[in-house]
Order: C-alpha cells, then structure tokens, then sequence
C-alpha cells in the first residue's frame, strides 16, 4: 500500500520536473515558488477567515488595553489573561490548515530533499555503496558481489564489517550517464542505477524493507521483502545549489523563494494568516 502512494508522487515530481532538463537550480526556485503559492491558498481554502481575522483583533485590542491601562495592575493582568485566551482561539482556528498543510510539505520536501541534497557522482570520483544483511546472516562467509554495467566500475574488494552485518564496495563513475549496478548477497539479487549526470531525477540514496522507505527515501527500487539484503545505502556527495549567486543547502533556497511565492498571492488576495 505505501510503496504504490509512493510511486505515483515520485512519478508526478518526475514529469513536473522533467521541462528543466538539467538545471535543477532554476528547477528548485520554480518549485519552491509554485509551492509558496500553493501553501497560502491551501491555507485560504481550508481556513475561516473571518474567524482568523476576529482572534487578531481581538489580540491587538488586549494588546492596545495593556498600554492604555499600564498604571493599573489588575487591568493589566485581567488583559493579558484576555490575550492569552485569543491566542489560544486563534491557533484553534489555524490548526486546520496547518495540518493539511504540514502533511502536504512532508510529502514535498522528501521528494525535493532526494533532488536537491546530494550531488551527482563526477566522472573519475567513487563513492561507497553498502549493503546491510539481516540478522542471522554471516557476512564474513556469505558470498556477495557487486556488478558495475557500463560507465562504472567496482574499484577495490569489498570491506565486511560483521559486527554491523555489512558489506562495502568502492565505486568510480566512468561517463556521465546513469550506469546499472547489481547487488548480489547470497541467492538475493538487487538492481538499481547510479546517477552521475546530476538533474532533477532523484537520487536514490537509501533504501531498507521498511514501509515508509520508499516514502522517505524515494529514488531507489524496492528491496525484495526476504533474503540476505535489508538495506542498502549510496553515498552522494553534498550539493550547494545557488541563491542569488550564494551556494548554500536546497532547504534556504526553498524557504527563501515559498515566501516570495506565499507573500504575492496573499497581498493580492488579501488572504489573513
């Protein structure tokens, strides 16, 4: 159930981002403008704002009567009560929207966190590519081998480390392109692409029999459901991408074009929040 409402939101991300091609950095502004907008009008719709707008009146008003009546200590306190119970009205009315909303900025900030966070491998760099077994399987003595298809190689043997039931190779990109890797750990075979050419495609990083990996982690196929693999990670090295010529995590960029995208629509429609 959960890998099938998984699918379809990783193949949604891929055809809205497929136009930008390999800039993702216009890519990422775009997005994070498109959802800025998308987040205050989720909020509009699912909100009472006559109500919101009643609880900051009456907020300002207990402020406004604190300042009038700062030489009175029981007006003072009985207004503070007073605006201490309009704010807790006021998030009663906002609870609503903010779940709707929390719930939907989940779902697009795993899908842009597998985008944006990591860079592609550069040809001639390497990465590690680790296998985890389950318990009860000798890791020291199961056979297990890693396939590199072309435009990558497997560069050194394999590290075991028993303690933590895993299994390490060293890989090198040779070309740009997305070039097949294969897994092998006793009779469970495990296929799945390495990015080295970077652009909006997820880059699959992890991947465990759990559920919610496919939710959490998406950009890598599903793990068979038995056999000597529970999980496998894919190092990637850190991306930058750019704002307004600063190099810094996608997360800034993100938070930095949603608000230019929420605070259009929300002057021009007037919106209360």
């Amino acid at each position: 159930m959960v890998p099938a409402l998984a699918n379809p939101v990783t193949g949604a991300f891929d055809l809205l981002l497929a136009p930008f091609g390999g800039h993702a950095a216009a890519a990422l502004a775009v997005v994070s403008l498109l959802c800025g907008v998308a987040t205050i009008l989720i909020f509009k719709a699912t909100s009472n704002q006559a109500a919101i707008r009643r609880a900051r009146d009456r907020i300002t008003a207990h402020i406004l009567e604190m300042r009038i009546y700062q030489d009175d200590l029981v007006l003072i306190l009985d207004a503070l009560g007073a605006t201490l119970a309009s704010n807790l009205r006021y998030l009663r009315v906002i609870a609503l929207p903010l779940v709707v909303i929390g719930v939907l900025v989940a779902i697009v900030f795993t899908q842009l966190d597998a985008r944006f966070a990591r860079a592609p491998i550069r040809v001639g760099d390497a990465t590690l590519v680790t296998v985890t077994c389950p318990p009860g399987v000798d890791v020291m003595n199961t056979p297990a081998s890693l396939e590199a298809g072309e435009g990558a190689a497997v560069d050194a043997a394999r590290v075991r480390v028993p303690a933590r039931r895993e299994v390490t190779w060293h890989v090198r990109a040779e070309r740009t392109g997305t070039p097949a890797l294969t897994v092998r750990v006793a009779d469970t075979a495990y296929s799945f692409t390495l990015n080295t050419e970077g652009g909006t495609a997820a880059k699959g990083s992890v991947r465990s029999r759990s559920p919610w990996s496919g939710v959490l982690h998406p950009g890598l196929p599903p793990l068979p459901g038995s056999g000597a693999i529970q999980r496998i990670e894919v190092r990637y090295p850190p991306a930058r991408p750019p704002l307004l010529g600063w190099r810094t995590h996608w997360l800034v960029v993100f938070l930095a074009w949603s608000l230019v995208g929420a605070l259009i629509p929300k002057v021009l429609l007037r919106i209360e929040v």
